[in-house]
């Protein structure tokens, strides 16, 4: 990690010129994965807007941007589990030590932090892209935005949850329960179920978005990948029938066009478990 933060602290400081270092810093995005090198891809996305901004190069700061939402997203899943050890454990109704509730606000004030980054670089992403709206980039943007709604929605879910009893959490886990779409009235209270219900209506407007941009210009590659986030967040949702209905679209695709960069994300969400 730190070898490439290190070389792309070298490309921002060398002689080339801002479209060579813009550039490299495509190709850092390119590679570089969220979870494993967020430090090096924040880095990454931070001189690239620089460098797309000199060079006047919007629809490049707008990838950038929503790039870095992403890895911001990622980053509050642990914080949430761990404000969730604090306060879901049988029988808890309060903070049993000052040091445990001083960390809990100390992890909630973070997540907050982070949630609003997300959405401060969405927005920037956004009116960036209004600038110039070549369209593989803007179906870029969308497409990557649904998929940081998504990933927002059952970070949210977790955050929000509050459970009477486990008799509650028992019956919210519950197939049957699941598969209707109340499962949440168990355990959520009305104001979570409106802001899910934003946060979802989000991620799909944006997704079906970008499947009709890649679908227009053709680009089936891109289409597939499209559709394959859109099997993963219907799953994240519970509706099975459409999860299954956009797989198997991607998964045609990937055949008739044999896309195998796509192959092992299909094998791996045929693995999932049934609901």
């Amino acid at each position: 990690m730190d070898d490439i933060v290190k070389k792309i602290k070298e490309v921002e400081a060398s002689s080339l010129s801002d479209t060579e270092k813009l550039q490299h810093f495509v190709n850092f995005m390119a590679l570089l994965k969220p979870v494993d090198n967020s430090e090096a891809l924040i880095l990454a996305c931070t001189y690239g807007i620089s460098s797309a901004q000199r060079l006047s190069r919007p629809e490049m700061e707008a990838q950038f941007y929503i790039t870095r939402a992403k890895v911001f997203i990622m980053q509050t899943g642990a914080l949430i589990h761990e404000m969730k050890n604090i306060t879901l454990a049988p029988h808890w109704f309060q903070f049993a030590l000052d040091s445990e509730k001083k960390r809990y606000a100390d992890l909630d004030m973070q997540v907050k932090k982070i949630w609003s980054d997300v959405q401060i670089n969405i927005e920037k992403a956004f009116e960036a892209i209004n600038k110039n709206r070549i369209a593989g980039a803007v179906a870029f943007v969308l497409k990557t935005t649904g998929e940081v709604y998504g990933q927002y929605y059952l970070q949210l879910r977790l955050y929000c949850f509050r459970s009477k009893s486990p008799f509650y959490a028992r019956l919210a886990n519950m197939k049957f329960f699941r598969w209707i779409g109340i499962d949440d009235l168990f355990v959520l209270n009305k104001e979570a179920r409106n802001k899910l219900k934003t946060v979802k209506n989000d991620c799909l407007t944006n997704l079906y978005k970008a499947v009709a941009l890649f679908k227009k210009y053709k680009n089936y590659n891109y289409l597939a990948d499209a559709l394959l986030a859109l099997s993963t967040e219907y799953r994240s949702f519970q509706s099975p029938i459409r999860s299954k209905f956009y797989l198997a679209q991607a998964e045609r695709l990937i055949k008739k066009y044999k896309i195998t960069e796509l192959e092992g994300n299909l094998a791996l969400m045929r693995r999932w478990e049934p609901f």
